[in-house]
């Protein structure tokens, strides 16, 4: 038997690929304009309590998306679980993309929630990490 296809949507691929060079350039500004402000000692963030705030700050604006995108995932995951079928009814995908049901279903979707919970799990080690390397640095 054949394997079902879902076809690709050429808008939506325009779509993402625009978010996501908005997205691109806006975080490559955002590292520009805040970077040199705790590399350069003469700079704002000559104090240690400033500088451990600000990069408290930077990391949780680079945080948030990757949470948003884990909270996507794991309801992906949940759809994609309830119905039986992956990627998920009334998904658009950028490429064409095989379309699994039943048990193979299930285990992509178990895939996924995996996956959400394993970037989870770094997002929040790596902010314990800067938080205790601020800690023993700063007291």
């Amino acid at each position: 038997m054949d394997q079902e296809i879902l076809k690709a949507d050429p808008a939506f691929r325009k779509r993402l690929l625009v978010i996501i060079g908005i997205v691109v350039i806006l975080g490559i500004l955002l590292i520009g304009i805040v970077t040199p402000r705790f590399l350069i000692p003469e700079g704002d963030s000559t104090d240690p309590a400033q500088a451990l705030n600000q990069l408290k700050w930077l990391l949780a604006i680079i945080y948030l998306p990757l949470l948003g995108f884990c909270v996507y995932l794991v309801s992906m995951a949940i759809r994609s679980w309830r119905q039986e079928v992956f990627p998920p009814l009334g998904t658009r995908v950028i490429k064409d993309t095989p379309i699994f049901r039943g048990q193979k279903a299930r285990h992509k979707a178990l895939g996924i929630i995996i996956l959400a919970i394993v970037l989870l799990s770094c997002i929040f080690y790596s902010a314990y990490l800067v938080d205790q390397l601020m800690a023993s640095l700063w007291g």
